[in-house]
């Protein structure tokens, strides 16, 4: 991956093709694709990783532990070789893409928040340093939110 970005092919005839393989073997995995999108929330994750555990639009139930889980819900109408395209359509690099789906696909687990999460919300910690406060929003409704950040907080405490 890394040696993939050493390589100076200045007139791009074959590094693009090499990155558009990698992307390939990165999203595929024995059961069919890795990435997924959420029918909830829109966004793409891993079912496998630890941080696809949480959806703040699921509903929300009591695991067998007394926690509260909101998992997401896979979209079965999404393709992840349309969203390639799309981003392809963007003018978006092979090489870019891969880079993105690899930080999408890896995770890492924060040993403030102690939560697992993709490398691509590596600047959206879910720790908050102040407890919510009750504000009220342009809908003149209650609103739980993070001082810290101004982040709406979650009901009944589904999040960190």
């Amino acid at each position: 991956d890394e040696a993939l970005d050493k390589i100076k092919d200045k007139k791009d005839k074959i590094l693009s093709t090499l990155f558009m393989f990698k992307v390939t073997e990165l999203l595929t995995g024995e059961n069919g694709p890795v990435l997924h999108r959420c029918s909830l929330c829109s966004k793409l994750f891993v079912p496998t990783n630890e941080s696809s555990h949480v959806c703040a639009k699921a509903p929300m139930t009591i695991d067998y532990h007394g926690n509260v889980v909101t998992a997401h819900v896979t979209d079965p109408d999404w393709d992840v070789n349309v969203y390639l395209a799309q981003l392809r359509r963007l003018a978006i690099s092979w090489r870019d893409i891969y880079w993105r789906m690899w930080a999408l696909i890896t995770e890492c687990y924060c040993c403030i928040c102690q939560q697992h999460f993709p490398i691509a919300q590596l600047s959206h910690c879910v720790y908050h340093s102040m407890s919510p406060i009750t504000t009220r929003r342009s809908t003149n409704s209650l609103t739980p939110v993070y001082p810290c950040c101004n982040a709406e907080a979650p009901a009944f405490g589904s999040h960190p």
